[in-house]
C-alpha cells in the first residue's frame, strides 16, 4: 500500500467531528458562478441558512489558542517554599473562530448533558429518537419560525 492510499483509507475511519474539524480546516481554491477567485476559504464558508451559519467559518481572535503564563514567586506562602507557575491556552469559545470552535462544541455539549441529567433526575422516562422532515417542496419556501411552527404541530398531531 502506498502512502496515498493508506491517507485516503485509514485503518480506522474517523468519526464525523474528526471529519468535520479536518474539513472546516482544509482550504481550496473556489470559483463562484461569476467567475470569481476565492483563494484559502474552506469549503462551506459561504454556507448559511436564515442567518445560521456552520462553526469554524469566521475570523479568530489575535489571543486564540495563545499560551500565557501566571506566576507567583512568595515561596513563604507556598506549600514546601516552592515557586508556583500555571499555563493556560488562551480560548475565545465562540463557535465561529477557526482555532476555538471545538472549544466551543465541547462547551455546549457539556451544558446539554447537564440539562438533560437535572431534568431527568428522579424521572422514569423511556425515550426514542424522533427525526422530523417536513416536505422538501415546502420546507424550500419556510423561514425558520415557519418551520419551527410546522415541526411543533406535527409533534401535537403525533402525541409527542
Amino acid at each position: 500500500m502506498n502512502q496515498i492510499t493508506k491517507t485516503l483509507y485509514p485503518a480506522f475511519p474517523q468519526s464525523n467531528f474528526e471529519n468535520y474539524v479536518k474539513s472546516a480546516k482544509a482550504t481550496k481554491i473556489i470559483v463562484d458562478e461569476k467567475g470569481d477567485i476565492h483563494r484559502g476559504s474552506t469549503y462551506w464558508s459561504k454556507v448559511n441558512f436564515n442567518g445560521f451559519v456552520l462553526p469554524a467559518q469566521g475570523q479568530s481572535k489575535p489571543y486564540c489558542k495563545k499560551w500565557i503564563s501566571y506566576g507567583c514567586n512568595n515561596t513563604k506562602q507556598h506549600p514546601k517554599g516552592k515557586h508556583y507557575a500555571e499555563h493556560q491556552q488562551k480560548s475565545c469559545k465562540i463557535a465561529h473562530c477557526p482555532k476555538c470552535f471545538v472549544s466551543w462544541i465541547n462547551r455546549q455539549s457539556n451544558r446539554s448533558t447537564r440539562r438533560f441529567v437535572k431534568f431527568t433526575k428522579n424521572k422514569q422516562f423511556s425515550f426514542r429518537h424522533i427525526v422530523l422532515s417536513p416536505p422538501q417542496e415546502r420546507a424550500k419556501n419556510m423561514t425558520y419560525n415557519e418551520l419551527k411552527k410546522w415541526l411543533q404541530f406535527a409533534l401535537i398531531v403525533a402525541n409527542i
